[in-house]
């Protein structure tokens, strides 16, 4: 006999196949299915077979233990069945199932197993606790409680993803939220704790925290993302009334509205003009990844010169860099300036 080991949640709708070596000389199938890994009190366990078809004049028939309560399910045409048992406290610990077919001339029986079986849920309760901000990471403590229950918490802002982590232990845990989003899209960080049954149930909201991260760490953290500028075409200089094609990633891009990223020219004397406002995503359409493409084209007269290339995320504040050669309409290239890079 095989004995269920998963603790604590209940796979439902995957087959599982609990059985040992048939013992039966028939080409019948001797395999019990369930559908559970775990037995839980006061809910359906369900059990099926296959293959109980009548040899004879008579009607076949299955018969079904589990824990000695005998059961007989009705059979289909082709000799298939199932059948819900729903486990008492006195089967805590350990459901033994076996079931034996009846084909009227000769009787065969199924493979048998044991499963695991838990008490029936306890109330769900839980706590946040410790909300505080650690460098760019918003960190929390979580407290929960009732055996049988499967837990989850959240970190949700005001715009952007949420972040959710899930428990099925009653246990204190900690959660750990890394700050990458401005003040204006952060705040308020809702944060919240729910628990069910972990079979399966409507979840009930345990606990909520609203948190303002300080706007100066949440701009500081937003703009510290590691983001990319990259010159693909540029061979070490450009001349006025020139394009390139330029790229880069990392750059906000919250739903449902594309962050544009502005791109600048700034020249020895310090005088900077924008050349292009590029939206993130394929035809403006927002990407996880936070990735612009487009051309960029250096104004007819700009004086030859080394000029900072910089693009900058109008929401996030995140920027990166790149050195741009500019020379004179059929000047050459300077050499050794990178053509990529952050």
């Amino acid at each position: 006999m095989r004995r269920a080991t998963m603790i604590g949640s209940v796979t439902v709708g995957a087959s599982l196949l609990l059985a040992g070596a048939p013992l039966a000389a028939s080409a019948a199938d001797t395999t019990l299915y369930s559908p559970d890994s775990l037995a839980i009190v006061g809910l359906p366990y369900s059990v099926s077979g296959l293959d109980c078809v009548s040899e004879g004049s008579g009607p076949a028939s299955v018969f079904v233990s589990f824990n000695g309560t005998m059961m007989s399910p009705t059979l289909e045409d082709d000799g298939s069945w199932q059948i819900d048992y729903i486990p008492t406290a006195a089967d805590v610990d350990t459901l033994t199932v076996s079931a034996t077919c009846d084909t009227y001339t000769s009787s065969w029986p199924y493979d048998g197993y044991d499963v695991e079986v838990l008490a029936a849920p306890e109330t769900p309760t839980g706590s946040i606790t410790d909300v505080a901000v650690d460098g760019c990471t918003l960190r929390a403590s979580v407290t929960t409680g009732g055996r049988g229950n499967a837990f989850s918490a959240q970190v949700a802002p005001a715009a952007g993803q949420a972040w959710e982590w899930a428990y099925y232990e009653p246990d204190t845990n900690d959660i750990a939220y890394d700050l990458t989003l401005p003040a204006g899209l952060l705040n308020p960080v809702e944060l919240s704790l729910t628990g069910a049954p972990a079979s399966g149930g409507d979840p009930t909201p345990l606990d909520s925290v609203t948190y303002e991260v300080p706007a100066d760490v949440a701009d500081a953290c937003a703009a510290a993302v590691p983001v990319s500028l990259e010159l693909l075409d540029y061979d070490g200089s450009v001349a006025g009334g020139e394009t390139m094609l330029v790229r880069g990633e990392g750059y906000l891009s919250p739903e449902p509205v594309a962050e544009p990223v502005r791109l600048t020219l700034t020249g020895p004397s310090g005088t900077t003009v924008t050349l292009a406002t590029l939206p993130i995503g394929s035809k403006g359409r927002a990407q996880a990844d936070g990735a612009f493409r487009g051309t960029i084209t250096i104004p007819v007269g700009t004086a030859p010169g080394n000029y900072t290339l910089t693009s900058t995320g109008t929401v996030s504040g995140r920027s990166a860099e790149q050195q741009v050669t500019v020379v004179a309409a059929g000047g050459t290239a300077r050499p050794g300036l990178p053509a990529a890079g952050d």
